[in-house]
Formats: C-alpha cells, structure tokens, sequence
C-alpha cells in the first residue's frame, strides 16, 4: 500500500523522538524513568508507523474522492491493522503508566520540561485512542464496503 502518510504525523513523531532522546539524557529517577519509557514507546511508535499510518494516508484522497487506492493492497493492511489494534491499545496503558511515572520524578526533580512531555504525550495517546486509530480503521472499512460489497 504505498501512500503519503500526512506530514503532519511524520513530523509529530519525529519531533516525540527528538524530545524522548533528550529526556534520557536526564539525571536521576527522571534519566531512569525516560529510559524506561523508551524502550516501550519507540517500538511502539514503530509499529504505529508501519500500521496506522499508512491506513491514513489514503483518508485525504478518499475524502476528495482524488484517490483510488488498490483495495487489495488496502484490504490486506486493514486485516493487519485490525489484528495488531489490541496490541496498540495495551500498549498505550504501559506507555501511560510509564508516563505518568516520568512526570512524577520530573516535577520531584524540578525537570518542568520533561514533566510537560509527559503531560503532551499522554494526550498524544488519548488523540490516537479515540480519533486517528479509528479512523484507520474507517478507511479500510470504506474500501472494504465500497469495492466489495
């Protein structure tokens, strides 16, 4: 399923990326919380790249009726979203446990930098949870039902 993933997610995960890498640099609990936290939330985002991603990618040109994707292509990546969906979701609650552990020991250590990526990162996984995860979702459900029936 080759597609333009919107500009606007590439950018928000790299720059997630770019502020985690800075965080494990930290000192203390803060240093060991940050840590811990990325070696959940970057494979996590990993697979957010490879799975939800791209399934929105097509939601632009749909939208516009600008693009007709290869339902094949489409139906085969929406079966492995749909499968690996539980997964994402389960994570999300040990990437926000972690969080929460990582604001907790940045305000105690008066990192406010860190604790206010924390605070963004769990809204982050709340916008995935409830909006962009079901509307990959969506896509591939309107192509099923456009161009099977």
């Amino acid at each position: 399923m080759k597609t333009t993933v919107p500009k606007s997610l590439v950018e928000e995960h790299h720059e997630i990326q770019r502020e985690l890498l800075r965080a494990v640099e930290a000192d203390g609990r803060t240093g060991e919380e940050a840590r811990a936290l990325a070696r959940i939330l970057l494979p996590h985002m990993d697979r957010e790249d490879s799975l939800v991603h791209p399934a929105l990618a097509i939601l632009e040109g749909l939208a516009r009726r600008t693009e007709n994707p290869d339902p094949a292509a489409v139906l085969r990546h929406h079966e492995r979203l749909k499968e690996a969906l539980p997964d994402l979701l389960r994570d999300h609650g040990f990437i926000v446990g972690a969080l929460k552990a990582l604001e907790t020991a940045a305000r105690a250590e008066h990192q406010p930098a860190i604790a206010d990526l924390s605070r963004r990162l769990i809204h982050h996984a709340r916008l995935e949870e409830e909006v962009l995860y079901p509307a990959a979702v969506l896509a591939g459900e309107y192509v099923r039902v456009t161009t099977v029936g």
